[in-house]
């Protein structure tokens, strides 16, 4: 699970670098959901909901 949230991290980077820094604010909204939505599945995988 942290090492598909390092990937994530990785990527997003990337694609924001390629994109340029007008498009910084809408990676870091990106990587905020989506370590998110890592964080609730390990959460409900943890306490079987």
């Amino acid at each position: 699970m942290q090492e598909l949230r390092r990937q994530s991290k990785m990527a997003i980077e990337t694609e924001s670098n390629d994109r340029g820094a007008d498009r910084q604010g809408q990676a870091v909204a990106k990587e905020n959901a989506e370590n998110s939505a890592v964080r609730w599945t390990w959460f409900w995988k943890k306490h079987n909901i």
